[in-house]
């Protein structure tokens, strides 16, 4: 019975897996496909990205790095005893660098492009609101009463709930410009 349900979860974690690599695939495809297909629609300085293309940029910029802080904090959960609470803090720590290294590697990557809102990683970061994101991941993390796989499903309903947020928020100030 006990390999059963290994079996199962790694089934899931398979389906998880590809469901957010299909999700990628479509959404770079579409991003490539309004690239090529676009008209100008508005007036853009040399080099400057438009806004659908930004938009779409920095929304699947995201999402490809959201993946990688999935399995990060999966290997962090895995590694580290939420039931010694000498381990708590640690793993709270081991969280949060992680996900601040990661997400600050693609706010930077996102500044550096020319789009219609200066330092469009910086606004997508505060449209987010990390340090809620932050507080929501660890409470989940640190629950005793969830199995790994299930904390991991709610972490990611929690990234795609505050993304979804700021996305729409992006996408409505992008639509002023």
């Amino acid at each position: 019975m006990n390999g059963d349900f290994k079996h199962g979860s790694a089934q899931k974690h398979k389906i998880i897996k590809y469901a957010l690599g299909i999700s990628a695939t479509l959404g770079w495809s579409l991003a490539l496909l309004l690239l090529l297909s676009s008209t100008p629609r508005e007036t853009v300085t040399q080099g400057q990205l438009s806004s659908e293309i930004s938009y779409n940029y920095t929304r699947n910029t995201v999402w490809f790095h959201s993946e990688g802080k999935i399995r990060e904090l999966r290997s962090i959960i895995s590694q580290h005893d939420i039931n010694n609470p000498q381990e708590v803090h640690k793993i709270k720590a081991l969280i949060k660098s992680m996900l601040m290294r990661r997400t600050d590697v693609y706010t930077q990557e996102l500044n550096s492009l020319n789009t219609p809102i200066d330092h469009i990683g910086n606004f997508y970061l505060q449209a987010f609101d990390f340090e809620n994101f932050l507080e929501e991941v660890i409470e989940v993390s640190l629950a005793k009463d969830k199995s790994l796989d299930s904390k991991m499903i709610a972490v990611y309903e929690i990234m795609f709930v505050y993304q979804m947020e700021a996305n729409e928020a992006l996408k409505n100030a992008l639509s002023k410009r």
